[in-house]
This record gives C-alpha cells, structure tokens and sequence, in this order.
C-alpha cells in the first residue's frame, strides 16, 4: 500500500510540472507521480515554443539539462492560403526561439526534477480505478498495487481516465487525426518547421535532435480511412502532392504504415471536484496547428497545483472555479483564433476537411461527434 497526500495520475507535462509546483511552493505535502509507462514509447509533440520557455523558468527547472535532447527552433515556414512558403525567424521574435525535443527524454528528465523536488514518481505503474474512502481516495493500480490519497490530479491525457469515472464528459469538436513518421539521417543543417495546407488537411515537418526529422499528416480520421490511411502507399501518395514537405525529406517516403495519434480539439464538461481535478489534455486539447501542446499542459499543472492547495487548506472549490474560469477562457480564445486561421485558407472550400472548418460548429455536428466518441 502507498499513502499519499496527493496522487497524480499520469507523468507527462501537465502531471510533473504539476507535482513540481506542490513540491516548490507547498513542501508539507507528500506527493506520489503514477506514470504508466517508462518515457520509452513515442509522444506527440515535439516542439517547446518561447512561452512554455518562462513557464520551466517558473518552475525553477534549468534550460541547461535538455541540452542532449533539444535543438534550437529556428523559424516557421508556411503555406496556407497560397502556394508559396512565408518564412518567421523566431530567432528575432520578442520571446526567442523555441526548441524542437527529443519528446521521450523531455518528458523523462521533468520526471526527475520532480524526483529532485521531493515528489515520489513510479513508472510502468497504470491507473486502474479508484473509489472515495474515509478522509480520501483508494486508488486501485496494476498488478494488484493500491495508493491512498487525500487528493487526486486526473493528468492521464485524452483517455481522462478519472474524470470519466466522475462522469465528466468530453465536448469533441472535430476527428482530427495525426499520421506521422520520423525519419533518421537527414541534413542537420536544415532546421525548418514547414506547414502546408493541403486537399486532405495540412502536413507539417519539424526538426528533432540526433538528425532526426518528423513528418505528419493530419485529417479527420474518417477521411483518413477513405484515402487509405495509415497504409504508407496512401502516406506517401499524399506526401507525394505537397510541394514544400517532400522536397525537405528528398526520397525518403514511408516503408510501413505511419503511427497514428489522435489530435482533436475536446473540452471536459467539468474540470474537477471537492478532492480531484483535472489537468493537461485530460481538461482540454486542442489542435496542434496552434502549436501549444507543451506549453497548455506545463500551464495548466501549474494551475491545477493551486486548486490542490486551496482544496487541501480548507479553501473549499474557490480554486477549481477559478481554474475553470480561466481553462474555459483560454478555450474560446483558442476556438476564434483556429476558426479565423482556417479561414485563411480557400484554395479546397469544397473539400470536407475544409467544409466542416468554415463558419461556426453547429450543436448537431458537435452532438455526432460526442455520438461517435
């Protein structure tokens, strides 16, 4: 048996900047980090824009040990609305650049500067269930293991695990769908992120460390499976009829079929409770074209830590409301931006993809989409 005053389910950004956050600012607690796997199987999100930047600064985590796992990100090409590419230096950008991350050992090394701070973090340990007891929670683990916790911090991503047996539901607003394939030995010198809209939705290609480059195609997954999807013929087809994408990978095209990820846009019907909240994707996500994956989950565990103090300080739900508040306005902000951006683009207004982007998301589109879930 584990006791705990807080448990954090799921050891990404949003659960370790979480637990990183209690242990700096509220070291009386002992806090337990369940991570389901060992940081050794591939993550989405390779890219830590300048903004997620302050927020390891606020976190008091060095820039220094990501050194092996990072590279600088130069600048963003892209070519949405037109054919040609217009090309942002973030180098001259008011925050700085960025870093494009090997994501595995970013995610694995935040692990350890909880560890650092004091926070207790066991991988290869999966959420299975939990149950409310006297004065907390019994958390029922893999391989027959139980936590008990004053406390639980949902940060399990897409799945929600806890939140959903709470009876929170996700709001989905799209399908979207990530076909990606990282490709081994190509030129280092060429630091480039290029996103290009195409019939299908839109590709992006990014730099990562060791000479790797990653290349993604996203559409909704219905759209997917009609082209062919994930098979590498179709991929490669695709790939074949960018005119900015291809030529950074030369002849490389895909041998097997591409990994597949989700990357649709949802929103949890309610964020938390007297004795849990929910953080990172496991609250929200959002499509990745914005770029702020990282960034939204490192903030929202942040927060989330708060929401844990007020609840554990007798400060009854005045953090999750105001949590809720602020999770609820970073959403629309982002829904009028993505609708403004997709807007920009009218070269396949009579493609699906694009059809179901244009003008606002009617409440029986979002109503099937919730059916379909």
């Amino acid at each position: 048996m584990i006791f705990s005053d807080i448990a954090i389910l799921g050891g990404g950004p949003a659960g370790t900047g979480c637990a990183i956050s209690l242990r700096r600012n509220f070291p009386q607690w002992h806090v337990t980090v369940f991570e389901a796997s060992d940081y050794s199987r591939p993550r989405p999100g390779e890219i830590l824009p300048a903004a997620a930047i302050s927020l390891l600064h606020r976190l008091r985590i060095p820039l220094q040990i990501f050194s092996d796992c990072s590279l600088a990100a130069e600048s963003i090409a892209s070519a949405w609305g037109r054919y040609d590419l217009v090309e942002q230096h973030q180098l001259f950008s008011a925050r700085g650049a960025g870093l494009h991350l090997d994501r595995n050992a970013f995610d694995r090394l935040l692990s350890e500067v909880a560890e650092a701070a004091g926070a207790t973090v066991h991988c290869n340990t999966r959420f299975q269930s939990a149950m409310r007891e006297d004065n907390g929670w019994r958390v029922e683990l893999d391989r027959g293991r139980t936590c008990r916790a004053r406390f639980l911090v949902d940060a399990t991503g897409r799945s929600a695990s806890l939140s959903r047996s709470q009876g929170a539901r996700f709001r989905r607003f799209d399908r979207l769908t990530a076909y990606s394939q990282v490709f081994e030995d190509l030129h280092a010198s060429e630091r480039r992120t290029v996103v290009e809209a195409c019939a299908l939705g839109w590709w992006y290609t990014a730099p990562l460390p060791h000479t790797q480059r990653i290349a993604t195609l996203l559409t909704d997954i219905d759209l997917g499976r009609e082209a062919g999807l994930p098979d590498s013929e179709a991929w490669n087809r695709s790939l074949g009829r960018t005119r900015h994408v291809a030529l950074l990978l030369g002849e490389r095209g895909l041998d097997s079929h591409a990994t597949v990820a989700p990357a649709s846009t949802s929103l949890l019907s309610f964020f938390g409770g007297p004795d849990w909240v929910a953080t990172g994707e496991a609250a929200a996500s959002c499509d990745p074209l914005a770029g702020q994956g990282i960034t939204s989950a490192l903030r929202s565990g942040i927060l989330a830590s708060y929401v844990v103090a007020d609840a554990l300080l007798g400060k009854g739900l005045t953090g999750l409301e105001r949590y809720a508040a602020m999770l609820q306005a970073q959403f629309t902000s982002f829904q009028r931006k993505h609708r403004a951006y997709h807007a920009r683009e009218k070269r396949w207004f009579d493609q699906p993809f694009w059809q179901r982007r244009q003008g606002s998301l009617d409440e029986d589109r979002v109503a099937s989409l919730e059916a379909a879930s």
